[in-house]
């Protein structure tokens, strides 16, 4: 007797277009410049960043090595993409070393360079990013999204903290004072994570936003792509001053390096969370308009429609 597949595995978005392949490396030269050394690539991801790299050299591993998370692979993805470079999806998560990365940029970079800024658009589709797609959730979904919040440690790490629902009672949980809630995809059909804007407090202007990636998704920074992509929505469509976001203190380290810059740690509840048989902090994290606004320049190359 065979066993049916999981929703996990049943459930793909259909792209509604073709997408092209990655450009070839250019054949000439533009203007006489060479292609960007490997010293030139290191002060180019230390400035979009904001790393201290100067140690790096072509072997240092970008996670065990350089303390690269998942934020840092969204703001490198993005500059891949200002130059041309779309990697596609398995690639991702195979980037291991700098040299690596600086085949991909030198290999595959358009001979123009880095596209010019663009002017903020807003009657531009925020809910597609160069790598992901954000979808509304439907009825079909649940059966996807309800093995994704029970399936290994999501079950006691987010939202369900360590409850199993009925059908009914998820359904029912899945709604609760949401604003916004998006599947986000990438663009070849696979499922990548929900993220969810809720608990709305029009009077005081701020809300509240979570993400939940795949299993197979961690580490590749596509759902933290998501993430920003619903910031930016929510901001553009809703005047709030800031965003909301709770995190255990052990989730803590696939984001960290955006503490102070994109976000603030605003608050640190301690031995707030029992998990695993021991109490644990949950940190209050806040994202400001104006600062996102900054952000949203520097990862999409355009001004913020907001």
């Amino acid at each position: 007797m065979s066993r049916s597949s999981s929703p996990l595995q049943q459930r793909r978005w259909t792209p509604r277009q073709e997408f092209p392949d990655p450009p070839p490396p250019p054949e000439t030269e533009t203007d006489g410049a060479g292609p960007m050394s490997f010293g030139e690539f290191v002060g180019l991801i230390a400035d979009e960043t904001g790393l201290d790299l100067s140690g790096a050299h072509p072997g240092s591993l970008l996670r065990e090595e350089l303390g690269w998370d998942s934020l840092t692979m969204v703001e490198l993805l993005s500059v891949l993409e200002r130059y041309g470079v779309n990697l596609p999806d398995d690639l991702i998560g195979e980037l291991r070393t700098l040299a690596d990365v600086h085949h991909y940029l030198t290999g595959l970079a358009v001979a123009e360079g880095p596209k010019p800024m663009a002017p903020a658009n807003r009657d531009r589709d925020l809910l597609r990013g160069p790598n992901v797609v954000l979808m509304p959730v439907t009825h079909a979904d649940h059966g996807l999204l309800l093995e994704l919040h029970t399936r290994g440690d999501h079950l006691v790490r987010f939202r369900l903290r360590g409850h199993t629902p009925s059908p009914d009672a998820f359904h029912r949980l899945l709604w609760d004072r949401v604003l916004a809630q998006f599947i986000a995809w990438s663009h070849d059909g696979r499922p990548i994570g929900l993220v969810s804007c809720t608990d709305a407090n029009f009077q005081n202007r701020h809300a509240h936003f979570s993400v939940v990636a795949m299993p197979d998704q961690r580490g590749t920074g596509l759902a933290l792509e998501a993430m920003g992509m619903l910031l930016s929505y929510v901001f553009c469509q809703f005047d709030f001053r800031k965003l909301y976001a709770e995190c255990l203190r052990s989730n803590f380290h696939q984001f960290e390096n955006g503490s102070s810059r994109i976000f603030e740690i605003e608050g640190c509840l301690r031995e707030h969370e029992y998990l695993y048989g021991a109490y644990e902090d949950l940190l209050v994290l806040a994202v400001y308009r104006e600062a996102w606004r900054r952000q949203h320049r520097r990862l999409y190359g355009e001004e913020a429609p907001f």
